[in-house]
């Protein structure tokens, strides 16, 4: 896109630009990730991270100079954080972009896709210029300006179309069409999944430098929808030559499911692989199914009569690499579901039975987000001891609320009890950092805009 100077406009420009390029088949476009003749400020330089990893093609570059640096580790120490978890996201989400890369080969369609491709009888996607679909699952809409200094949150409008979506940083279920105004501090991006998306990914411990390497194990993540079915099908093949060309090409598909059978109830159908051998085809595979907005499991069986044992998700990296599980993360409302190696070319049946209703509002709030800004509330709290006279008596419904995702976690047959105890105690929160007396005035209205603005 040319050597650009780095700028909020130039950002911004960008994703219009890229996404507007898809008109006339250019859906491989490449940018110099951060501008290029000049340093990109930490905050510009991490929302341009964030966009770059929803981008066709990843790439950070700029020209030769001592004083212009793209490694991310010579960044302040948070953006650092924060860039760093981005990139490896984008390296998990290869099996995912890989497919999307493919019906884009398939149909001349990018996998950046402007909203009017989606929804052509709306004005609004044609107003929203900053926003997109990334493939057929998510819709992105990049942070393309900076930060209020008071509040450090960034308000994004965003439309959404026709359909259920779910905030992947908050959780919350949103009906469109809707036109919503939500805040976001900078670790937080807009993205938003279609609900009974189904998106295969990489899991986290295999990720940077693998790109081209088959994954052995499949970390599925499942936004189950309204009493429905939904699959998605992965493409595979050796992800360095051209014999997907072949007369007889050489790669393969693989079919995922699920149906919603009544509000307690799901099935997840993983499909035997379709399509030729390819190099580096496995074999057999793992998979780690992360099923979002779920409650846990009363009981989970496989293939009709297994019932596989719950794990504490605490503890599954020292025990649990095996043998199959369940288990629960409590701060995101998931429940896992872990396989063992099993070969491809069979087809496998998991039926589960959760605790509560899928559709209760405790599972469609923002819980998830509310919960990471009380974490960050608490941190920032934390750190003001020795500078001001704060207290953890002073925030201690902070404390707690801070603490439910945890809870949760090591005692999900209390998941319905503490969820609903947590919108009372968030906001009993709230007030205690109203009143406590001590704390700098800058940093008290920065924490409450950041705890009422989720």
């Amino acid at each position: 896109s040319g050597d650009v100077v780095p700028s909020w406009y130039s950002l911004s420009f960008q994703v219009y630009f890229t996404l507007t390029a898809s008109n006339v088949a250019f859906v491989y476009w490449s940018h110099d990730i951060g501008g290029h003749i000049s340093p990109s400020p930490p905050e510009l330089y991490t929302r341009w991270i964030q966009w770059g990893i929803y981008s066709p093609i990843f790439r950070t570059h700029c020209t030769k100079d001592y004083n212009n640096d793209r490694r991310i580790w010579v960044y302040p120490y948070e953006n650092y954080k924060i860039m760093r978890k981005a990139m490896r996201h984008r390296a998990t989400m290869v099996p995912y972009i890989y497919t999307e890369a493919r019906v884009a080969y398939d149909t001349g369609v990018g996998i950046v896709q402007p909203m009017y491709y989606w929804a052509p009888e709306h004005p609004q996607a044609y107003s929203y210029k900053d926003q997109y679909f990334f493939g057929s699952q998510l819709i992105v809409s990049p942070i393309v300006a900076p930060m209020d200094n008071a509040t450090q949150l960034s308000i994004k409008s965003i439309w959404l179309p026709e359909g259920d979506f779910i905030s992947w940083s908050t959780g919350e279920w949103i009906h469109g069409t809707v036109e919503i105004n939500r805040s976001f501090s900078l670790s937080e991006t807009p993205v938003f999944v279609k609900a009974g998306s189904i998106i295969p990914m990489k899991h986290d411990f295999d990720v940077l430098g693998s790109a081209q390497v088959i994954p052995d194990v499949l970390k599925l993540l499942i936004f189950p929808g309204n009493n429905n079915s939904s699959e998605y099908t992965l493409y595979e093949d050796d992800g360095h030559s051209t014999k997907y060309q072949a007369a007889t090409p050489e790669h393969a598909t693989q079919t995922y499911k699920v149906n919603v059978i009544n509000r307690q109830a799901l099935q997840v159908i993983v499909g035997a692989y379709v399509g030729q051998k390819f190099d580096g085809r496995p074999e057999s595979r793992g998979y780690e199914l992360h099923i979002f907005g779920c409650w846990p499991a009363e009981h989970v069986r496989v293939d009709g009569s297994k019932v596989i044992p719950y794990v504490p998700w605490v503890k599954l990296n020292m025990d649990s690499d095996n043998k199959d599980f369940w288990s629960y993360d409590g701060s995101t409302r998931t429940l896992i579901i872990g396989l063992t190696r099993r070969p491809t070319v069979a087809k496998y049946t998991i039926d589960l039975q959760v605790t509560g209703d899928l559709s209760s509002d405790l599972m469609r709030s923002n819980y998830v987000g509310q919960l990471a800004r009380a974490r960050i509330a608490k941190q920032t709290l934390d750190e003001q001891w020795g500078k001001k006279t704060v207290y953890q008596e002073d925030y201690f419904d902070l404390l707690n609320a801070a603490e439910i995702g945890m809870r949760i976690t090591y005692t999900p047959q209390n998941a319905t009890e503490l969820l609903t105890s947590f919108d009372s105690l968030y906001n009993s929160a709230v007030e205690q950092v109203k009143n406590i007396g001590s704390l700098d005035a800058g940093v008290k209205s920065m924490i409450e805009a950041q705890l009422t603005n989720v």
